[in-house]
């Protein structure tokens, strides 16, 4: 009990930290534009959407049927319990990357890029916005944001998963989630993958259905 506590004051204190930090008035625009990033990674954009429904049902069958954390439960009742926290985890991670730090911190979490370059100069520009939103500037929505998000995962997790461990592999998971979607992005994976899709759906139809 005591760890556990110790862990998640740990974690929110570092969160309250830097959203007390140089916290001002906003304006309704930019207000409405950070909700409306907000409502485009739960449900709008494409990728947002497809995030939403599918990674949540993929990691907790991943956690309740290989990597086993203990404190789910068994069969589906496990499977059950990790899924509710892995949705919860996804939708908090959101609004806080895209809607209250933006508030806070007045800096969008948006990755541009032209997608030029070789392989390992894009790959090197989508890393460095992990931990840069601008040429100096701390990218607050990833590192500081996944340790806030891993705090407040401690609050619906089970009790078993309410420690320094857990709490930490929390943090690395939440990290790793946005370096992988800044490289989607970058590599324009998304629509490469609907391009193959669409190709595979063609090629199975009669030529006179196509």
């Amino acid at each position: 009990m005591l760890l556990r506590n110790a862990s998640l004051t740990a974690w929110f204190l570092l969160g309250s930290l830097f959203l007390t930090r140089g916290a001002h008035a906003q304006t309704a625009g930019a207000a409405r534009l950070y909700l409306r990033d907000f409502g485009q990674a739960i449900v709008t954009a494409p990728t947002g959407a497809l995030a939403t429904s599918l990674v949540p049902p993929a990691t907790s069958s991943f956690s309740n049927y290989v990597s086993r954390p203990r404190g789910f439960g068994p069969a589906s009742a496990g499977e059950w319990h990790h899924y509710r926290v892995a949705l919860a985890d996804d939708v908090s991670g959101k609004l806080l990357r895209k809607l209250i730090i933006p508030a806070v911190s007045k800096e969008r979490d948006i990755y541009v890029t032209d997608r030029q370059g070789a392989f390992f100069q894009r790959l090197m520009r989508a890393t460095r916005h992990s931990l840069f939103s601008g040429s100096t500037k701390l990218n607050w929505s990833d590192l500081p944001g996944s340790a806030v998000a891993a705090a407040i995962s401690d609050l619906y997790q089970p009790t078993a998963q309410k420690t320094w461990a857990g709490t930490l592999k929390r943090f690395g998971t939440n990290s790793a989630g946005y370096w992988i979607a800044d490289e989607v992005w970058e590599f324009d994976l998304t629509c490469k993958a609907r391009s193959c899709l669409k190709m595979i759906h063609l090629n199975c139809k009669r030529p006179s259905e196509r």
